[in-house]
């Protein structure tokens, strides 16, 4: 950390001394008028330096008000929150009092000051390394041709200059309790990119007015400009919206179209069900809390992330959060596991699964967000506009991302199987018993398993990326905060999260209803819809309804399902399908058959 050197802290003996006559040209005694530049710190000071009896006059040597002021906030900007408190506070009685000389006192700080600070930040500057910076507080100014001491203790008389200046001031911070003279804490002290921790004030002083405290991490993350965040959440948004409009559109029809409900076509419906509603909550609970950037954030000054912990704070403003990051990980747990029944089923279509798959898709996430809860991990995300597990211990993450692991090696193994199944069934299948409708159900299949398996990957290898430059982006944060300390700037961030991935995992999360749309939306499903709106403006209301209701329950004549058929009808269909392929391709026939019947 850059330091101060002591003749920077001070004014120069050249313009402290001199004649008489040179001090009525350069000096001139005006009215002070504050500090507004070192954010009220030299205000503090200067308040308890001049009796409330004596006029408030300072003298500007050479320079205009302004550029004293600026001059000492300089220096003082540099003494913030990551100063020890008892090095802090003469520092800045030093710097303030050698910045701004007041007319009826002493033209340089006095000794009980410098010793305060050698005292008081021996040990900080040597753990910088920067003990040479300490003032000398036994130095001899021979500027004049008079040896004076530099710092003068009490009682010191200055003959080289004016009588009225050389009345010895009240000693300041340095006896008594150091809260009851501490020059308060604001925004000032706070380096970037870190905000003043206004709502905990009252525990500054029993936690020893730590830094870490007192100055911390803004919401939303200042990693990304306002351009960016705002771009951010208002494609999140409008992805999320739409997708979940599709995802509803789908599973309203999949569950009006008989077919559709049986197995296996219900494992559709629970996929998309699923997707729907992680969509829905991506989009609800900001709309709830004002904005993504309210929800993620808290509502107090300055705003910070929402944890568990603080999420009943202002009114429970962050309860939203909370709720979406439990909804995102049951949901999204869920559809992952049908997803990989789905997968079973088509690789080999076993029925009696059915109720353990449905023990495995609604209980491992039933477990998953109760152990979060009892953990306390559910809250924002550095630097993401949604709210999911938060926590950084390894089992925080892994109860979500492990099953995510365990699913995708599991599929694909499934997936490379069922696709070459398919491609041999077909081509060894008979010439004219393969419709285009029958290729469309098998390649919209194989497309809904290769999308989801992609939308289920890129969260995986995105955690797995944000984990392997975390601790590239906290070195980065502490040496912006470091810089910005030493040089009183806003450095910038060597190191963040590429942008582009950032984007891609907020559109992977919101864009589940687009793909299953794009993959299940079948003819079929469109001249579904064509048929009752044809039936509902071509008949009369009551006859319409009534066959819209016959066409729902599968009893209607327009052949749109097939539950009035007899399970001995079925049998006789299955056992003619068979005699059209060889005999050591029949059984996988049967249940590629089944398979499209519930797409």
């Amino acid at each position: 950390m850059m330091m101060i050197s002591p003749s920077s802290l001070l004014i120069s003996a050249e313009q402290q001394t001199g004649s008489r006559d040179e001090r009525a040209i350069a000096a001139a005694c005006v009215p002070w008028r504050g500090s507004p530049a070192t954010a009220g710190k030299c205000d503090h000071v200067m308040s308890a330096v001049v009796p409330p009896s004596l006029p408030n006059n300072v003298l500007l040597i050479g320079q205009s008000y302004e550029a004293t002021d600026k001059a000492a906030a300089n220096k003082t900007v540099l003494m913030g929150a990551f100063f020890p408190p008892v090095c802090r506070n003469p520092l800045l009685a030093l710097t303030c009092m050698g910045n701004f000389l007041h007319c009826r006192f002493s033209t340089v700080p006095q000794f009980d000051v410098c010793e305060a600070v050698v005292l008081g930040c021996t040990a900080f500057f040597e753990s910088q390394g920067t003990l040479d910076q300490l003032p000398d507080c036994d130095q001899i100014d021979n500027s004049t041709g008079t040896p004076l001491p530099a710092f003068p203790p009490d009682g010191t008389q200055c003959l080289s200059v004016p009588s009225d200046l050389c009345t010895t001031s009240p000693k300041l911070f340095i006896h008594g309790d150091l809260n009851d003279h501490l020059v308060p804490y604001t925004q000032a002290d706070c380096p970037y990119p870190l905000k003043y921790n206004y709502d905990g004030e009252s525990s500054f002083a029993e936690n020893g007015y730590n830094g870490q405290d007192m100055c911390v991490m803004p919401c939303p993350n200042p990693m990304w400009s306002d351009a960016e965040w705002t771009g951010g959440i208002t494609i999140m948004m409008i992805v999320g919206g739409c997708s979940f409009i599709l995802a509803a559109f789908m599973v309203i029809t999949l569950c009006l179209m008989p077919a559709k409900r049986r197995y296996p076509g219900s494992l559709f419906i629970y996929i998309i069900s699923c997707s729907m509603v992680v969509s829905f909550v991506v989009v609800f609970f900001p709309l709830v809390s004002g904005g993504p950037t309210r929800m993620v954030c808290t509502h107090g000054s300055p705003p910070v992330e929402v944890t568990f912990d603080n999420a009943r704070e202002h009114d429970g403003g962050g309860v939203p959060c909370v709720l979406q990051g439990m909804g995102i990980l049951f949901f999204g747990l869920a559809a992952n596991f049908w997803w990989l029944a789905l997968c079973i089923n088509v690789f080999e279509g076993i029925r009696r699964f059915h109720l353990f798959f449905h023990i495995v898709a609604w209980g491992l996430p039933t477990i998953a967000v109760i152990i979060c809860l009892a953990g306390t991990t559910f809250g924002a995300l550095p630097a993401i506009p949604y709210c999911f597990v938060a926590g950084n211990e390894w089992w925080a993450w892994t109860v979500f991302y492990f099953p995510i692991g365990i699913t995708l090696i599991v599929g694909s193994i499934l997936m490379v199987a069922a696709v070459g199944r398919m491609i041999k069934i077909r081509f060894r299948i008979r010439r004219g018993t393969t419709t285009g409708q029958t290729i469309e159900q098998v390649v919209r299949l194989l497309l809904l398993i290769v999308a989801y398996w992609l939308i289920l990957t890129y969260p995986w290898a995105f955690r797995i990326y944000t984990r392997v430059i975390e601790d590239d982006i906290a070195d980065a944060v502490e040496a912006q905060i470091r810089c910005s300390v030493a040089t009183g700037q806003e450095c910038g961030l060597d190191t963040r999260i590429n942008i582009g991935s950032w984007y891609l995992m907020l559109i992977d999360l919101s864009c589940h209803g687009f793909v299953l749309f794009g993959c299940l939306c079948s003819t079929e499903t469109i001249r579904f819809w064509v048929q009752i709106h044809k039936i509902m403006y071509t008949k009369p209301f009551r006859d319409a309804i009534a066959e819209v209701k016959d066409m729902i329950s599968g009893s209607g004549d327009d052949g749109w399902s097939k539950s009035t058929v007899s399970r001995q009808s079925k049998r006789s269909s299955m056992m003619a399908s068979r005699s059209q392929v060889s005999a050591d391709t029949r059984s996988a026939s049967i249940e590629q058959d089944g398979d499209e019947e519930g797409l």
